[in-house]
């Protein structure tokens, strides 16, 4: 059980005893010492203690912070909390997943609210009750209501919105997993979307090297061919192969984002997809919400505790565990600098002033929140 913390302490931390040493900062206050991109990179993430019931937060304080869902221990906040905290914005854990815990009301305002991923499949409502409670949740804060809250929604959060508006989701073959950082294309509306457009810009212009190299299968370095890797169920996805030569027209460069997906899902004809990959959809918007199949807010770390959970998987992808970590490694640097840029366009397209010095400066990022330090 993560424990809970007080009202006053929006996140404690306990760093490894492998990253670097720092002082916590008072709840909700930066020190203009931060490099949150180079603190990513090189320590071990802190696990944050995330609470079980928000409802006691004050509407007029819960109104300036950021809720974060999460579900699972081993898929933690990771980047979005560095990210937050390097902006100066106070943020709140939700452990959804863990016995007792509740979703807070949805009149209750939020700044905005990120749903990160999961083991979970978004279909897993009998088994996991609080899917089809926060797949509810999430629909009435981006279309319902007033004034909508902004939504980021990653993965498992992604194919739950995807459901909460019809859409189906499920899971796809054995060997259709996505795994590793995969080269994503807009589509038609993508290249329209402003959001994602920018993303797509800057990073061709700021970290273009990861785009610059060949794409002869479209698949992620470390895994098998895209026939293989990248095929999906009979019928879940028709013609996808094809789809990517013939039925889409994309404009703009590629980008990579880290995956760790087997799970997909389908959306109402009402609602286009923006990002595609060769096989799988990987972004849409439903109202105030942003929802992407890949992984912004994750890196090595992140990925070397997925791959070390179930390491029998990769083998059925033409590699394995140790080498799915290597070749990660070697591009994190580069596709690091791609979800720093998601994050600061996802956050500006909300009206946020961008503090890049913080960003920019050279000393580690102190943890987010407050003491005392709580272990995970």
């Amino acid at each position: 059980m993560f424990p809970t913390i007080s009202p006053t302490a929006l996140v404690s931390v306990a760093m490894s005893d492998t990253s670097a040493s720092s002082s916590a900062a008072p709840s909700g206050v930066v020190s203009p010492t931060g490099d949150s991109l180079r603190a990513f990179l090189h320590s071990p993430p802190p696990p944050i203690a995330g609470e079980l019931d928000v409802r006691h937060v004050p509407a007029s304080q819960s109104a300036g912070e950021v809720l974060i869902i999460q579900h699972s221990a081993r898929v933690p906040p990771a980047y979005v909390a560095y990210f937050l905290h390097a902006q100066g914005v106070p943020f709140r854990v939700l452990r959804i997943d863990e016995p007792g815990a509740v979703l807070p009301a949805v009149e209750q305002p939020w700044r905005a609210i990120v749903s990160l991923g999961g083991p979970q499949g978004a279909y897993e409502e009998e088994q996991h009750p609080w899917i089809a409670q926060e797949k509810a949740f999430l629909r009435a804060h981006a279309l319902e209501r007033s004034p909508a809250t902004p939504i980021l929604a990653i993965c498992l959060g992604c194919q739950m919105l995807a459901g909460a508006l019809g859409g189906r989701c499920y899971a796809a073959a054995p060997e259709a997993f996505e795994v590793g950082y995969v080269k994503l294309r807009l589509t038609e509306a993508g290249a329209k979307d402003s959001l994602f457009a920018r993303v797509f810009e800057r990073a061709a212009m700021e970290a273009p090297e990861l785009d610059q190299e060949p794409e002869p299968a479209q698949q992620a370095e470390g895994g098998a061919s895209a026939a293989s890797a990248g095929a999906v169920a009979p019928g879940s996805e028709s013609g996808a192969a094809s789809a990517w030569h013939a039925a889409q027209a994309f404009s703009h460069t590629s980008t990579g984002f880290l995956e760790h997906h087997g799970d997909s899902f389908d959306l109402p004809a009402h609602v286009p997809v923006l990002l595609q990959s060769r096989n799988f959809k990987q972004a849409f918007r439903a109202g105030s919400a942003v929802a992407v199949q890949f992984h912004p807010e994750a890196g090595l770390h992140e990925i070397a505790s997925w791959t070390a959970w179930k390491p029998d998987r990769y083998p059925l992808l033409g590699t394995s565990a140790e080498a799915l970590v290597a070749a990660v490694s070697r591009r994190e640097q580069i596709a690091r600098a791609h979800a720093r840029i998601f994050f600061e366009e996802w956050w500006a397209s909300l009206g946020n002033e961008i503090k890049h010095e913080q960003l920019d400066a050279t000393h580690p990022l102190p943890p987010p929140g407050a003491s005392p330090r709580a272990k995970a």
